[in-house]
């Protein structure tokens, strides 16, 4: 089979997943492109494949200006945990969807006072109602006054939220911490995903991005503190 047919089978293999990303982290892990498509059609999952595809180191190339700092995302370095982002209106009472970022969805309904984009302190009334979380805040009563709040974040400081397990992280505390690999620096996490096998990290670098699933597999440490998390070397090098 030729490179170019080899290719065009595995993306089209790929169609339901929708993710360059997996794709080229995937071709990183394993260039044999034939074991690859053999695997895709056995595990549906990419990153359980990721998981399973422990053959070779990912290499990062470190470009010279890597020990510039790193420009930490202010939302970073506060105490405050986004914890969920207003959507639509509904109704003609001023009220809002709410997607709620716990992990039990509902577990937001147990607070009323938010922080909008760190900068406002509300007051929302929150139901359950239909599936689906609406609120209402306090003093907006019409649809246009809601309309201002769509797509805003909302926080709460942490020390309202449950006490975390060791190793045990809210995404917005991940998000830019400086990514290391043998103690130097290789880039920041951009984004934490979750997926239907877990969660996993995309690392913005000086070369591109490289996504890395979400365990202490290829993690090695994460220092809070420092705002550091380090790759493992069996899987990564420099």
């Amino acid at each position: 089979m030729k490179l170019h047919h080899k290719l065009l089978l595995l993306i089209n293999l790929m169609k339901p997943q929708r993710n360059l990303l997996l794709l080229i982290n995937l071709l990183r892990l394993h260039p044999n492109l034939l074991l690859l498509i053999n695997l895709l059609r056995l595990h549906h999952n990419l990153l359980l494949l990721i998981n399973l595809l422990k053959l070779k180191k990912v290499k990062m190339v470190v470009n010279k200006n890597n020990d510039k700092k790193l420009e930490i995302d202010k939302q970073a370095k506060q105490k405050n945990i986004v914890v969920a982002k207003f959507g639509k209106t509904v109704g003609l009472n001023g009220k809002l969807l709410i997607h709620s970022y716990f992990t039990t969805q509902s577990d937001i309904l147990n607070f009323e006072k938010f922080t909008v984009d760190e900068k406002e302190d509300i007051l929302v009334k929150l139901e359950k109602k239909d599936k689906k979380i609406h609120a209402k805040i306090l003093n907006v009563e019409t649809v246009e006054e809601a309309k201002n709040f769509t797509g805003k974040l909302l926080f709460l400081d942490k020390k309202h939220l449950p006490k975390l397990r060791p190793n045990q992280f809210y995404f917005s505390e991940l998000e830019q911490m400086e990514v290391l690999i043998n103690k130097k620096k290789i880039g920041y996490i951009k984004h934490v995903y979750s997926h239907g096998a877990g969660e996993y990290l995309e690392i913005k670098c000086n070369n591109g991005e490289l996504l890395v699933p979400f365990n202490f597999d290829h993690i090695e440490k994460i220092n809070p503190q420092k705002k550091e998390l380090h790759l493992s070397v069996k899987y990564y090098e420099i």
